[in-house]
This record gives structure tokens, sequence and C-alpha cells, in this order.
């Protein structure tokens, strides 16, 4: 793999966000093991929470395979200065700590827009893999808004 033009700033805000929703890490491998499985909690967390829309966590899609769809490599090939605004929309919780990667951003707009589709999880893993690689640019209205409970 190509190693990553990213600044300093993308770094460090990255860092921070990774820490704020999967806590401590060691390993890349240890990064990807606990990305991958808090993508559940997250979802739960954020229905708890009120802030995600029902139909997102009461079995419209599988969460397992939607975890494992998930490449938080992207972050650091496709988050850069220039974008970092996608930041603004990513949930934050009451104390002001996010509860959702850039990936688990990426995963819950997807989720948002096939939410009615003939088969939502095939559906959002393809649409995940078209918008978290930015190939098809989403307006701001779904961004800040899909899958959300408003």
């Amino acid at each position: 793999m190509t190693q990553p033009n990213t600044s300093r700033i993308t770094q460090v805000l990255l860092q921070q966000i990774y820490k704020d929703v999967l806590g401590d890490f060691k390993t890349h491998r240890e990064f990807l093991w606990k990305h991958r499985g808090g993508f559940a909690h997250y979802i739960k967390r954020g229905y708890k929470e009120q802030l995600l829309k029902p139909q997102i966590c009461k079995g419209t899609f599988s969460l397992e395979k939607l975890s494992y769809a998930l490449d938080p490599n992207r972050d650091l090939f496709l988050l850069d200065e220039s974008n970092l605004d996608v930041t603004l929309y990513m949930l934050k919780d009451s104390s002001d700590m996010w509860i959702e990667t850039p990936q688990y951003f990426w995963m819950r707009i997807a989720m948002g827009m096939t939410i009615i589709a003939d088969n939502p999880t095939k559906s959002a893993i393809e649409t995940y893999n078209v918008i978290s690689t930015l190939k098809k640019l989403i307006n701001k209205e779904a961004l800040s808004s899909s899958g959300l409970a408003i």
C-alpha cells in the first residue's frame, strides 16, 4: 500500500476521533479489530441516544456484514485538509466526543440512502463503496440528515 500524503492536522484529528470512538489500541491489527467490532455498538448507541432512525437498528440491515465491508484505510487516503468539513456532520455525544469514525459515518449515510431497498444490506455496501471513496459526492442535506432520527 502506498504511503498516504496525510497532513499532520488530519493525522491528529483522526487520532482523536479513533480514541473517542474506539478507545486505546496499540497495533494496526488491534485498531482494525476494534473498528470492525465497534460498528454494531455504535449503531446501538446511536439508537439508544435517539440519534439514529429505528430502521437503521432494528434488523433492516445485517450489521455484521456491514462491519466487514468497512475500510478504515480509506481515511488516510481520502481525508485531507480540503475535505475535513465532513467531520462537521459526524455524530458526537452530549459531551462533544465523536461516536462515529469517518467510515462509520459513510456507512450510516449509505444505510440511510438504502433503507427501503429490496436488499438493504447489499445496497448499503454498494453505496458505501461509492461514497466512501468519493467516487460520487453527496449533497450537504444528505450528509447532515441521512439515517438520523430527526
